[in-house]
């Protein structure tokens, strides 16, 4: 997909305002959706970034969630298990709070660079899910 650059400055500014607004979680969700609601159609550039944002926060969610429920299934193993199981379930929960902690940093590197490219004008796209956001509509 083609991916726009601008130079307006009110442009440069919503493109990066819509990574920042990540970290204000579902105020942050609302106003991206919101303002690729109003841009969708007046500004690619806008547009772009605030889908690619909304992206992040949706894969987000769905990662969080997952580990989340493997660390609680963890701690139940942990809780009712026998011998065998407590330490392969306490290993897993394990994992899924180290992967939990990773994918936070890596998002936080990955909100502040999208976040620079925007005040750039720069276009930017997720590792990762960046190509699937591409192709919602």
């Amino acid at each position: 997909m083609n991916h726009p650059e601008t130079n307006k400055s009110e442009e440069k500014l919503l493109g990066g305002l819509c990574h920042i607004l990540v970290f204000f979680h579902l105020l942050g969700l609302v106003a991206n959706l919101v303002i690729y609601l109003i841009h969708k159609d007046k500004s690619p550039f806008v547009a772009n970034h605030a889908k690619q944002a909304l992206g992040l926060q949706f894969s987000a969610v769905i990662f969080i969630l997952a580990l989340g429920a493997l660390g609680v299934g963890a701690g139940l193993g942990f809780a009712f298990g026998g011998i065998f199981s407590v330490f392969g379930l306490a290993f897993l929960g394990g994992l899924a709070g180290l992967a939990v902690s990773a994918l936070t940093l890596a998002a936080l590197v990955c909100v502040i660079v999208g976040a620079v490219r925007g005040f750039s004008g720069c276009s930017y796209q997720y590792p990762l899910i960046g190509g699937f956001v591409d192709t919602v509509h």
